[in-house]
């Protein structure tokens, strides 16, 4: 599992290709693995679209939607920590490595 991302650290979208639904998003970033995610998750990822650290995603919910400053502050980290630990989030500065690079898709069993 990587490590938790330190809180002011800023991370950014890792390009992706997405299938858009009403109830839900399905998201593969490039070279990542894909995620599926309701319309909570996915507006929280589309809060990188521009650079963004957890504390202030935490911050941001803190006031949105009226979190406590613990619980907020949780839901960013761990939120920060799921994104990127898929590939749908890169440190910003960063670029992903290209897919060719990955071996993947694995190669076909003999």
């Amino acid at each position: 599992m990587p490590p938790t991302p330190h809180i002011d650290e800023r991370f950014h979208l890792a390009p992706q290709a997405v299938l858009e639904r009403e109830e839900f998003r399905l998201a593969w970033p490039h070279g990542g693995l894909p995620v599926a995610l309701d319309r909570a998750a996915a507006a929280m990822l589309d809060c990188f679209s521009d650079s963004l650290s957890a504390r202030e995603l935490a911050e941001d919910l803190e006031v949105a939607l009226h979190l406590s400053a613990e619980d907020a502050r949780r839901s960013a980290v761990s939120t920060t920590l799921a994104l990127r630990s898929t590939g749908h989030l890169i440190l910003d500065g960063q670029r992903p490595m290209p897919a060719a690079r990955l071996g993947y898709p694995p190669s076909a069993s003999p």
